[in-house]
């Protein structure tokens, strides 16, 4: 080996040396408690999911005219109430149905509808 590379090889391990984290430099104690957030299970549009409070999600469209709608949790008797934020379409996805050597070709875009939810409590 050329002794330019083995100065940079050893250069490379001096650094790997030196960048090691000290035991002094960890500081755990600064670090806040994680908090034990409520969190629920919700079931809409044949499709399940994991809500905290304050989150905002997608799901299927919903077809309400009130601006608050209340879930029931699957594992336990708590009360999930939502708010509708707003209504929307997700891009569009393009469906191609195709044979070959039978001149079949079909093209259909689809662009599913959604409505955003924002969790207000968890109950």
């Amino acid at each position: 080996m050329p002794a330019n590379k083995i100065l940079k090889r050893a250069k490379k391990v001096r650094l790997l040396k030196t960048k090691s984290p000290k035991p002094s430099q960890k500081k755990e104690e600064n670090i806040p408690a994680k908090s034990s957030s409520e969190f629920a299970i919700i079931k809409t549009g044949g499709k399940q999911y994991k809500v905290k409070q304050n989150q905002i999600i997608k799901v299927e469209k919903l077809k309400t005219a009130s601006e608050k709608i209340e879930f029931n949790d699957l594992l336990s008797s708590k009360k999930v109430i939502a708010k509708v934020e707003g209504h929307g379409k997700s891009p569009k996805i393009t469906v191609i149905k195709f044979h070959k050597r039978k001149r079949y070709q079909r093209v259909v875009g689809h662009r599913q509808p959604y409505t955003i939810l924002k969790i207000i409590s968890i109950k």
